[in-house]
């Protein structure tokens, strides 16, 4: 590559270990730092991030983040970020708020689709739309709102809804403040995403000067990732933005907290409901300021430590606490998103007077692993776990250029020179493998957890009652403020809420939309994606094959067919599932067992899923055992996974009794930050067999069953013999599928470990024993939450009905309509929209601080529809945004499990390419013609809200019961 003449080269090299390119360079004139990392993958991915130090919690770097993306200079529209989404085949948008830095990173597998998702996301963070429109910092930040003069004062906006629901988690809430108790003389002492009792405080003139401070090529950080053109990239990011600014200093720099000289202690509350019982309801939580992030051993180091310690089964500090009943649940772990990163041990639901002993049992345990040294085996099982997951590179819905960029940015941010310093871990590994043993691991317990005054103790107190004082004392504060305002004071607010309002309802004029760039129909792929699975018949169940690379590992999962499960017997394998990997087996015990399966394998994971059949209505129930392991290791990967399957013990009652209260405390957890699948699961389930079946797999009667547990008699219920059951019965006697994801060798490898390490059967399928009635229940569901999550399901069509044009449906109404009435008129966080091929529709908003104004918009739905125009341009583009969701690259654990469903559920090739002709070839009157369908879904009225006790309640004629979540 040859390098214009615009940058001057600060460091050049191949980097062996991660197959790529890398060149730093500088802008000579801007100033802007850019790394380049070019290597064969076509997942493409560009990001531009600044340095955005804070100096109090009013958000303004996550209200920034939010606004830039509301209209440019080049791209006046008024949400390019939806009109992207609506009109590219990005495999990644999105852009992230942390501590001390806002990223913009964009992905895309088409270079001509990234370069156009470059062009608007350089054009918004540079030349944003929030200097000449308050109204967008009064959308997306805060705002007073007030209909007219004799409507209440409120206060709304989008960032101030999901900061409310955020503080709704007593873990997130307690998470902010540990960062916030070890750093207090620098910017981590403040929330950078923002308090909601201090976002109100933050003005637009303060918001407008942040922005010009920061928002400077001279304090960027731009990062191209991929097969492309870089010298192109890079005259195009010269001659477009670059050459237009001249270097300047934004006084950025990243403060550094001073150690303390004793640990801090300080506490903080966290509502509960009204009445309920605060014993042993405390969090305490201890944390350690360590090192910084240009010490990459250090961070690995610790990592490695935190498995050793605390995260592992069987790992002692959390054996001690739990043993001495400090803490219904124990976990924690090393946070380094910050300079000065931290290791944290948290106990949940402790008795609030055992502060002092838990400080002391962590110190005691610490030290008792000094003297008799960190266990060898655990060691070496979280460097096998954690270099795998280097090898394997598979990181879910992130491209991994992505996950570099952000790793490049855990040093970067701290020093120019060093990029990359945490995505070079070969030799680190080496050297943490050969520190084994020699005193490495005691030592830096013992200098950074036993010796450190440079920490603190957080407790949460549960406070009844809480959430709705707070949120009266906000109504009582904000009557008051509207009592002692002026007349001219009021009709300002009248005057800016519906100033505010004209600016929502006024949409982007077809000159604004045109300024965007667009791909073409003719820039799709028309074929859709090619899945492989070969059955063989090993007498006595299927062994599927779905060849693919996969550098080296092999991908397996084990379906049982549970069928034949009762109601209880289902409850017993969602619970088996839960525990069965967590339990002593007749060789190992249950910490051992940990170690075991992370030195033989890369990852282990039992589920219940239920696998819907896309030509008909039926489904079928499946234990599903989904392992990965290297090349070379299928017999110790088989025996192993045998010995788990067949070898278990169900005989430790106190064992027992830790694992259900770490489920309930978990569950506990889940609720808040899943509450919208939850309300949107429940009510589909009101309509859908499969979606009521799926209700005591992993939905709320089953959230609710193990609560039920939590003062179970072990000894006289019978439980654990239950449980041993139902093991016997599905691994022994229940149909099985055995699913493998490798090229052709490794699939021989483990078809020939394969023989005789599974015991099965001569299993006959059989129909469904549990077929649940769907029941219409229309449920407010409460919580502490001050936001809602609003849902709304029903049938749209029969299997055999569905059309491709509904997922365009899907797109027009997630992104555009729903999008800007509940989420930009509304203030709701955001809006999921989903349509299923088995024909099911569902809508639910998420962090909403509404809940009947949603109803109302979702009830006017159908009339959208059948009066739905949108223009050739529009179209096309949001045709182009589906066709990109279903060419999203896959890796190859994704792409076998793809094969699997489409083998399983009876989804032809011939099935996609059709769905995929009727997305391209879908006209405004195929979209019209959904509009009865759509029409009957709200008609069916299966509703359900997971919100606040004093939402549900102003609501409660919406619903047929209300009552608590738990």
């Amino acid at each position: 590559m040859n390098v214009p003449q615009e940058y001057e080269i600060v460091q050049q090299e191949y980097i062996d270990e991660l197959e790529s390119g890398m060149t730093l360079l500088r802008h000579k004139k801007s100033g802007a730092r850019l790394l380049l990392m070019s290597n064969s993958d076509e997942n493409k991915v560009f990001s531009i991030a600044f340095r955005t130090p804070v100096s109090d919690s009013t958000g303004v770097p996550h209200i920034i983040e939010h606004s830039v993306l509301c209209g440019s200079k080049k791209n006046p529209v008024k949400d390019p970020f939806m009109e992207l989404a609506k009109s590219s085949l990005n495999t990644f948008l999105n852009a992230f708020t942390f501590p001390d830095k806002t990223m913009y990173p964009v992905a895309s597998c088409n270079e001509k689709d990234l370069r156009n998702l470059m062009s608007v996301y350089m054009d918004a963070v540079l030349y944003p739309n929030i200097y000449t429109e308050k109204q967008i910092f009064m959308q997306e930040g805060w705002h007073y709102e007030m209909e007219d003069e004799n409507s209440p004062l409120r206060i709304n906006g989008v960032v101030y809804s999901e900061m409310k629901g955020a503080f709704s988690d007593p873990e997130e809430t307690l998470e902010r403040f540990c960062q916030n108790s070890l750093y207090p003389d620098t910017g981590y002492g403040f929330e950078s995403g923002g308090d909601p009792e201090v976002i109100p405080s933050l003005t637009y003139e303060d918001f407008i000067a942040f922005h010009r401070r920061y928002y400077h090529p001279s304090n960027s950080y731009i990062y191209l990732y991929g097969n492309m053109d870089m010298e192109d990239q890079l005259r195009w990011l010269d001659s477009e933005y670059l050459k237009d600014f001249d270097a300047s200093e934004p006084g950025s720099r990243i403060q550094f907290q001073e150690p303390f000289n004793e640990v801090a202690c300080s506490s903080i509350s966290y509502p509960i409901d009204e009445g309920e019982d605060t014993a042993d309801r405390t969090w305490i939580s201890m944390q350690w300021s360590i090192g910084d992030m240009l010490d990459p051993e250090l961070n690995l180091a610790m990592q490695v430590l935190d498995y050793a310690l605390l995260s592992s089964e069987g790992a002692p500090l959390k054996e001690a606490l739990l043993s001495a009943g400090i803490g219904q649940d124990v976990f924690g772990g090393w946070t380094n998103e910050v300079f000065q990163p931290y290791y944290k041990v948290t106990a949940k639901n402790v008795d609030s007077g055992r502060k002092d002993e838990f400080r002391r049992i962590v110190t005691e345990t610490l030290a008792d692993i000094v003297s008799r040294g960190v266990d060898r085996t655990s060691l070496e099982a979280a460097l096998n776990m954690l270099e795998f997951k280097v090898r394997e590179a598979d990181y879910g819905g992130f491209p991994k250029g992505l996950v570099w960029a952000m790793a490049s940015l855990d040093s970067w941010l701290y020093d120019d020179m060093q990029p990359v310093t945490h995505l070079r871990t070969a030799e680190i590994f080496n050297r943490l493998r050969g520190h084994i043993g020699d005193g490495y691991y005691e030592d830096l317990i013992r200098k950074y957890l036993l010796d450190n005054r440079h920490a603190s103790i957080v407790t949460a107190v549960p406070e009844p009652g809480l959430s709705g004082r707070r949120e009266k004392q906000l109504s009582d504060r904000l009557q008051a403020q509207k009592a002692a305002m002026s007349k001219d004071e009021v009709e300002n607010i009248v005057k800016e809420s519906a100033m505010l309002r004209r600016y929502q309802d006024e949409g982007s004029s077809p000159e604004q939309l045109a300024s965007l760039p667009h791909l073409e129909l003719s820039d799709l792929n028309r074929s859709c994606r090619l899945f492989s699975t070969v059955c063989r018949d090993r007498g006595g169940f299927e062994l599927l094959h779905h060849e693919t690379a996969t550098n080296g590992i092999t991908y397996v999962s084990l379906l049982y067919d549970i069928s034949s499960f009762g109601r209880d017997e289902l409850h017993s394998a969602a619970l088996l599932r839960d525990t069965i990997a967590l339990l002593d087996t007749r060789r190992h015990t249950y910490g051992e067992l940990s170690n075991e399966i992370n030195l033989r394998l890369g990852g282990l994971d039992f589920a219940l899923n239920i696998r819907e059949r896309y030509d008909s209505s039926d489904f079928t129930p499946y234990m599903e055992i989904s392992f990965k392991f290297l090349h070379g290791k299928a017999v110790e990967a088989v025996s192993l996974i045998s010995e788990i399957l067949f070898e278990t013990l169900y005989e430790d009652e106190n064992r027992f009794s830790t694992i259900i209260g770490q489920l309930i405390s978990r569950n506990e957890m889940r609720i808040q930050g899943m509450s919208h699948s939850i309300a949107a699961g429940r009510s589909l389930s009101y309509g859908s067999q499969s979606a009521a079946y799926r209700e005591h797999t992993t939905g709320l009667e089953y959230i609710r069953y193990v609560d039920s547990l939590k003062n179970v008699d072990l000894e006289s219920s019978g439980l654990l013999g239950r449980l041993a059951l139902t093991a016997e019965k599905i691994f022994g006697s229940c149909p099985l599928t055995v699913s493998v994801t490798d090229d052709a060798e490794g699939f021989d490898a483990f078809a020939s470990a394969l023989c005789g390490g599974f015991r099965n059967t001569q299993a006959v399928r059989s129909e469904r024993c549990f077929a649940p009635e769907p029941e219409k229940k229309n449920e407010g569901l409460r919580t502490t939450s001050q936001v809602n999550y609003v849902a709304l399901s029903g049938p749209l069509c029969s299997a055999s009905e569905y059309s491709g044009a509904s997922q365009v449906l899907r797109a027009v109404l997630a992104n555009e309509y729903l999008w800007n009435a509940l989420r930009v008129k509304g203030g709701a966080y955001g809006i999921l929209c989903s349509f299923s091929r088995r024909g099911d529709a569902t809508f639910v908003s998420y962090r909403d601080p509404n809940l009947e104004r949603t109803y109302d918009i979702y009830r006017t739905v159908p009339d959208y529809v059948e009066k739905f125009t949108a223009g050739k341009r529009k179209l096309d583009d949001l045709k182009i945004s589906v066709i990109g969701a279903m060419d999203t690259p896959l890796s190859p654990q994704l792409w076998g499990a793809g094969a699997l469903t489409e083998y399983i559920s009876g989804l032809t090739r011939e099935m996609r390419q059709k769905e995929r002709d009727e997305v391209i070839g879908c006209s405004e009157e195929d979209i019209r013609a959904l509009a009865p369908a759509i029409r009957g879904v709200i008609e069916k009225w299966q509703i359900c809200t997971v919100g606040g006790s004093a939402a549900i309640e102003r609501a409660a004629e919406l619903f047929d019961k209300v009552e608590n979540l738990l």
